[in-house]
């Protein structure tokens, strides 16, 4: 379901709107009031966007409180309410979510308040949050790259040259993906210019600090066995797309121009569903890739930090351990099974009353 309506920071309050300013942009390096002048591009717009829409449910339900400061407009009973509007739309999760953005924000708006209460509510909802089951769609990564060559090398049956090309780039961004599981944003922020450099015979991928969650450069070898298909889609299919020569985006849409973050997630889900039967979304190809270490190569949390672009060690051992329980917990269930079917096999086997003799 749609998030609602945020309300443009050109129509804020404008004690907020200043104070906004002041902490999202800083004068010089010796800036104290930018607080919040550090956040990645992101952050920032997330924090912006969940206190728009919290100012936007005011206007709605509570306008004469627009005209109160900050802090005391923001009361429990009023977030009450406007969390019970959240709860018949969104999952506990993503109320979660949304009070931390509207955390972050009013902690620069209202910095002098106590948001203790305010944190207590959210982690409420962080504890009474279901993660989603994803052990269906764990599918191998081999098979993620089968997919993706099969896309690729199948393309030329497609009728439509646009076809062709779309169908050509999804498998190159699929095989890609399975191969380095990149964040779906960083995939969309991919230039050629900037970020895909020829080396040798191959090709080496560097994210810049603002290209990645954690804020660190990196820089990954696109693998050999995709040199080729890498190199086939810059010198041919790219080409097809409409108004290619204007655009330095690596993936482009059909539509012309750059492909977003959001059909990178559309056409990937897309593809996996027709292949797999069910979506694999692109975040979900690093839970793979974590999973995968932790069972076939258990010695390897670095690798997978690294493959994975986390910035903290512990981060990657989450996947890790849910793994190696998951792991574990499968493992105890089929000796439990072996030991039952062995027990069974044995009177039948015994004289009779053996049983009883045993025991």
């Amino acid at each position: 379901m749609p998030r609602a309506r945020k309300l443009p920071i050109d129509l804020w309050p404008a004690a907020d709107r200043d104070r906004w300013q002041r902490a999202t942009v800083a004068v010089d390096f010796f800036d104290v009031d930018a607080s919040a002048a550090h956040w990645s591009t992101k952050t920032r717009y997330q924090a912006q966007a969940a206190y728009g829409r919290w100012l936007s449910y005011l206007t709605a339900a509570h306008p004469a409180a627009l005209r109160l400061p900050a802090a005391e407009r923001t009361d429990r009973v009023r977030v009450h309410d406007y969390v019970v509007t959240l709860a018949d739309r969104i999952t506990a999760m993503s109320i979660a979510a949304e009070l931390g953005h509207l955390i972050l924000a009013l902690r620069n708006l209202a910095p002098d308040a106590d948001w203790t209460w305010l944190r207590q509510w959210q982690y409420r909802y962080e504890k009474a949050a279901v993660p989603r089951e994803k052990r269906h769609k764990m599918v191998h990564p081999s098979r993620l790259i089968e997919l993706g060559r099969a896309l690729m090398d199948g393309a030329d049956a497609r009728l439509q040259k646009i076809d062709r090309a779309c169908q050509y780039r999804d498998g190159l961004l699929i095989a890609l993906l399975a191969y380095r599981p990149l964040r779906r944003r960083s995939l969309a922020e991919l230039r050629l210019t900037t970020h895909l450099r020829p080396i040798g015979s191959g090709y080496v991928l560097a994210l810049q600090n603002e290209n990645t969650k954690a804020g660190l450069a990196h820089e990954f070898p696109v693998p050999e066995p995709l040199v080729p298909y890498l190199t086939r889609y810059l010198e041919c299919y790219r080409l097809l797309f409409p108004h290619q020569d204007h655009e330095d985006a690596l993936w482009l849409s059909a539509k012309g121009g750059a492909l977003t973050d959001g059909a990178i997630y559309l056409r990937v889900c897309r593809r996996t569903r027709t292949a797999f039967g069910t979506a694999i979304h692109p975040h979900l190809f690093r839970d793979i890739a974590a999973t995968t270490i932790a069972r076939e190569a258990p010695e390897s949390l670095a690798v997978a930090r690294d493959l994975l672009t986390h910035a903290d060690v512990e981060t990657t051992l989450r996947h890790y351990t849910q793994a190696r329980t998951i792991d574990a917990a499968r493992q105890y269930a089929a000796a439990i099974d072996r030991f039952r079917h062995g027990a069974k096999a044995a009177e039948k086997v015994g004289p009779p009353g053996a049983f009883d003799r045993r025991r």
